[in-house]
């Protein structure tokens, strides 16, 4: 068991990077079962590496304890020789969305700011099937369903890894059984008014026992299989945006995009947003200019909503962010 988990958290590693000698790493540690057995495994690696390793404490301030909490993972850090960092919701957020992103934007903030290149949290498999039934509920796209992926790339020179997606909280909790590892029990674990945790103690244990006891792994096929299949789609909409996207100006040449099938058209759209920066508050921003696409009879038509400008011509279809309504249409 031992030999498995350092094989499976070293090899996934090279996978994506063929040479991780001298990395800076930071690890998200909660002081839970699952961050502690990450940093083991990374602390008797770093000899054979060279690492410089950092732990990052997020303290949400949701219990009596946490700041004990937070003084047990700052032991962890002073007895492994690694940087520690600790992070306080100053502001008290309540909400698990609101939270998780204070979370990420602590941990990627620390990294930029201090130099990691490579950024490691401790979600399992276990998570992975949790976030699957918590984004569903939320009527969340494909893409969020699968929302766990092992590696992302942050920017040029920071990478965030997910290295026990494939271990389950089973083997987590074996190996810190085996080390004695002084796992910090979380009480708000516990507390259902949390969705994620009625999903872990209600929903799972249900689904379990009356549907099929094997429904985290038949979970996770599902997903690594949709995971294969959007990877495809994604590059098949990437080849069709590259050919119908201006050679400079954010524009669609229009005969080519209705030529292609809604889902495409949507998808194409939710890309040019992105790039352009453009904010999404309306949640059918795409919706609103395929109507006004599909309706508009003549050659020129200006579409204005709160945050963007879109200019319907007989070739084009131009974007643009709505600063101060000042269309300067000589640039087309």
């Amino acid at each position: 068991m031992l030999n498995y988990l350092y094989a499976q958290i070293i090899n996934d590693l090279l996978y994506l990077q063929s040479s991780l000698y001298k990395s800076r790493i930071l690890i998200a540690v909660s002081g839970g079962k699952d961050s502690l057995c990450l940093v083991k495994v990374i602390k008797d690696l770093q000899t054979v590496y060279s690492w410089k390793v950092g732990l990052v404490h997020c303290d949400h301030r949701w219990r009596e304890d946490s700041r004990r909490n937070a003084q047990i993972v700052y032991q962890i850090a002073k007895e492994y020789n690694f940087t520690f960092y600790l992070g306080i919701n100053k502001q008290y957020l309540v909400k698990e969305s609101t939270a998780r992103q204070w979370r990420y934007y602590t941990l990627f903030n620390v990294a930029v700011q201090y130099q990691y290149n490579v950024v490691l949290t401790a979600h399992t498999l276990s998570d992975r099937v949790e976030t699957f039934f918590y984004n569903l509920s939320r009527g969340s796209s494909i893409d969020g369903v699968n929302s766990l992926p092992f590696a992302k790339k942050v920017n040029n020179n920071l990478f965030l890894y997910r290295p026990l997606v494939q271990i389950s909280q089973n083997d987590t909790l074996w190996l810190c059984k085996y080390f004695c590892l002084p796992v910090w029990a979380d009480s708000t674990n516990l507390e259902n008014k949390q969705r994620r945790n009625r999903i872990r103690e209600e929903l799972l244990p249900y689904l379990r026992y009356y549907l099929n006891p094997r429904i985290d792994s038949k979970v996770i096929s599902f997903l690594n299989k949709l995971s294969l299949q959007t990877d495809y789609f994604k590059s098949y909409i990437r080849n069709i945006y590259a050919k119908i996207i201006h050679p400079a100006l954010v524009a669609l040449k229009v005969a080519e995009f209705r030529k292609i099938h809604r889902v495409l058209q949507i998808e194409i759209l939710e890309i040019l947003f992105k790039q352009t920066k453009i904010s999404l508050e309306e949640s059918n921003t795409a919706q609103l200019v395929l109507e006004y696409l599909h309706g508009s009879q003549s050659s020129s038509h200006i579409l204005v909503s709160s945050n963007y400008i879109v200019i319907h011509t007989a070739s084009y279809l131009y974007f643009c962010q709505n600063k101060d309504m000042i269309i300067r249409t000589s640039t087309i």
